[in-house]
This record gives structure tokens, C-alpha cells and sequence, in this order.
């Protein structure tokens, strides 16, 4: 049977508009779909046809040449005032809402990427509960279902280490350690879930705090002032205070990628990337002073998830992590 899998602050997200810290109507390539775009043709509205261009795949996107969406008039879309949130395109009608599509399951969850989104994933203490709730997966799904299974359980043993009452460095060790046990199982393909109550999780190392800011010099940014930034923070310790918040950090990272193993066969890189993120929010946020201000950590959050997140050759990149 065919199940969604939806954490409850998803359905708590709602839109702040214009009291929002950031807009996600700049910065970003947006494509119109083929029926919005079919909308703003015939709609007779000048506008709407004039704020569209084709990019170089032949994608119909809004025209953000001067950085902002067109449509964007003091914090408010003039697309969903005068004609309905409805007639969005499908982007902005969805942001921050992800919908991971598994064939026999699927699972919704919000992007980082978005300010009110990171206050309730990350500040607010949230119930990631969802990651421990039964998937079945049988039929064609078009994966190895064994694999999946095995991926399931694994990824809520790792949710089960996040959660332990433990120092962040302490969880990281045993998170690793057991990371690379699991990748090993992966990597010969032995899908036994008995196996992963006999690994031995010993090599705890963590990746030199070094060479997790080094290797953000090569990152893909929206912003280049965004690398500078994180330069200026690679002395600075992340707060004791904040432990909380980077275990949710994590536990966000490991619900949206930790299953597209089941195509990549790729484990590690998932923790990997959610470790930088940690080190790096938790230097920016001791570099800014934020300790004390939860509005301003939500922000360092939510600006990491966009700058370094959302791009293919980013995950690249932490790949060549040495661990």
C-alpha cells in the first residue's frame, strides 16, 4: 500500500511573506511550467509575458536580470495578489515544500533553504519521529527493495546515535564510525540487516576542521562575498549552547539525502556534507556573535542551505574530503 510519510512541522510551515528575513524571490532560476506558463500567455497581462526569458537548456524561467523577480513589490508576490496563489508556478507555489518520491513511498519534507523553514526544523525542537515509521517496499519499485530495507534501517540507526544525549563531537565520532562500517556493507553489496548490529565502529576520525574549510574555497555560490565570510570564521569554535540545534542539522541532512544510496550506493557523502554544515553554521554563528539570537542563527542556517546546498557540483566537492 502506497504510503506518504509527512513530519508535522511540514504542515506547520507557513509563508511569513514579507516579514521574512530573506526572499526566495531572488537569486535563484525559477522555470514556469508548462501550464502557468500557459496561463500567462493568454492571460492578456503584458507583464506577465515581458517577465519571461529562455535560458540557455531552453527552459522558460522569470527574468531575474536585476537580481529580483519582477513580480516581487514590497515582500509580496503582485502574481498571487492579483490572481491567486493558485496561479504560481509551480516553484513558488510549493517552496519550501520537497516531495522525495520513493515508487511505493514517498516522503515530504521542507528545505533548509528557507528562513521560517530552518526556525522549525532547527531552532524550534521538532519531532523527526517520522524517520523511524515503517516503510513498506515490495513490488516493482524499480530499485533493489532488499537494498531499500536495508537503507531504512540504517538511516534510523543513525537518527538513533544524532539523538543520544552526547556532546556534538562525541555523536560525530560514532556517527562516522558507524557511517563507514555501513559504507563497507554497501560497497559489497551485503544488504543483511542483521550485519549492522555487529559492526564494530572503531574508526572514529573526523575530518580535520582544516580541510572542511579549505575545501569550501572551491564551492559554487550565488554570492561570492559568502566564501569570505566563511574564511573569516574558520578559528572560531562552535558555542557549547547550540548542540541541539547541529544534531537537528544533521538529523534535516540525513532525512532528505540519506536514501538516494539507493541509486548513488553513496552513504557517506550524505553525513559528510551534513558534518560541514554543522562545523562551518556553528563557526559563523560564534564569528556573529549569534549565540543568544535565535532569529540570527535561523538566517546563518537557512543562507548556508542556499549557498552551498542546492548545487550538483558542490556534492562533488565534498567528496573529495579525505576521511
Amino acid at each position: 500500500m502506497f504510503r506518504i510519510f509527512i513530519p508535522k512541522f511540514y504542515s506547520d510551515f507557513n509563508c511569513i511573506a514579507d516579514a521574512c528575513p530573506d526572499t526566495c524571490c531572488k537569486d535563484w532560476d525559477i522555470v514556469v511550467d508548462d501550464e502557468t506558463l500557459e496561463f500567462y500567455r493568454s492571460s492578456g497581462d503584458e507583464k506577465l509575458v515581458n517577465a519571461l526569458k529562455t535560458d540557455s537548456d531552453g527552459d522558460v524561467i522569470l527574468d531575474f536580470d536585476s537580481g529580483v523577480c519582477p513580480h516581487l513589490k514590497d515582500g509580496l508576490c503582485s502574481v498571487q495578489t492579483k490572481y491567486g496563489g493558485d496561479k504560481l508556478c509551480e516553484t513558488c507555489r510549493t517552496f519550501p515544500r520537497i516531495t522525495q518520491d520513493y515508487t511505493v513511498f514517498e516522503e515530504r519534507l521542507l528545505t533548509l533553504a528557507c528562513p521560517e523553514a530552518a526556525r522549525l526544523m532547527i531552532i524550534e525542537e521538532p519531532d523527526f519521529g517520522f524517520l523511524s515509521e515503517k516503510r513498506e517496499v515490495s513490488g516493482d519499485s524499480g530499485y533493489d527493495n532488499e537494498f531499500m530495507h536495508f537503507l531504512l534501517a540504517a538511516r534510523e540507526m543513525t537518527a538513533e546515535i544524532i539523538k543520544k544525549d552526547a556532546s556534538f563531537e562525541k555523536m560525530s565520532e560514532e556517527l562516522f564510525a558507524f557511517t563507514r562500517d555501513v559504507q563497507s556493507l554497501v560497497d559489497d553489496e551485503v544488504f543483511d540487516i542483521t550485519e549492522l548490529l555487529r559492526l564494530d565502529r572503531s574508526d572514529k576520525r573526523l575530518p580535520e576542521r582544516d580541510d572542511v574549510f579549505d575545501i569550501h574555497r572551491d564551492m559554487d555560490v550565488m554570492d561570492k562575498n559568502y566564501l569570505t565570510l566563511i574564511e573569516a570564521c574558520r578559528n572560531d569554535k562552535m558555542p557549547a549552547e547550540i548542540n541541539g540545534e547541529l544534531k537537528r542539522l544533521f538529523l534535516y541532512y540525513i532525512a532528505r539525502y540519506y536514501l538516494t544510496a539507493v541509486a548513488s550506493y553513496d552513504i557517506i557523502t550524505t553525513v559528510i556534507r551534513a558534518y560541514c554544515a554543522a562545523v562551518v553554521c556553528g563557526a559563523l554563528i560564534s564569528f556573529t556573535k549569534a549565540e543568544n539570537d535565535s532569529a540570527a542563527r535561523a538566517v546563518i542556517y537557512q543562507k548556508y542551505s542556499k549557498e552551498i546546498e542546492h548545487s550538483d557540483e558542490n556534492e562533488e566537492i565534498f567528496r573529495r574530503l579525505d576521511i
